[in-house]
């Protein structure tokens, strides 16, 4: 297992947390986004290396964050976006819109539209999860 990628996870963990606390959920909560974030982008990462791209793991990770928002809204009795908006933060693809926007300035509008479409496509697929 590559200890980059537990280190990714841990730190995606730790944003989740950040943005949980940033927008006042409860503490209660804090565990539940912890492993949201964790699992989810372990997953992302993990098989995006394995599978070579973007759109599927975003599905199986979106899939997996659901899941245990689900699993955590119960334990805690808090609604189910208190766990999985956080979980869901450390995979929106903010660098793909910002080469998006970046090359449509530079009217480099071939890579644009790559980017732009790989971008909307990762957000569709961590909605459909």
């Amino acid at each position: 297992m590559d200890i980059n990628l537990i280190l990714e996870s841990l730190v995606a963990a730790i944003s989740t947390i950040a943005f949980a606390s940033y927008y006042n959920a409860p503490r209660k909560t804090f565990m539940g986004s912890f492993l949201a974030g964790a699992i989810g982008w372990f997953l992302f990462k993990g098989l995006q290396v394995k599978l070579d791209t973007k759109i599927l793991p975003a599905i199986v990770a979106g899939i997996a964050i659901g899941l245990i928002g689900e699993i955590f809204s119960k334990i805690a009795k808090e609604p189910v976006t208190v766990f999985i908006i956080p979980g869901i933060l450390p995979l929106v693809p903010g660098a793909g819109m910002y080469r998006t926007m970046y090359n449509l300035v530079k009217e480099n509008y071939d890579i644009s539209i790559y980017y732009g479409r790989e971008s909307l496509l990762i957000a569709g697929a961590i909605s459909f999860g």
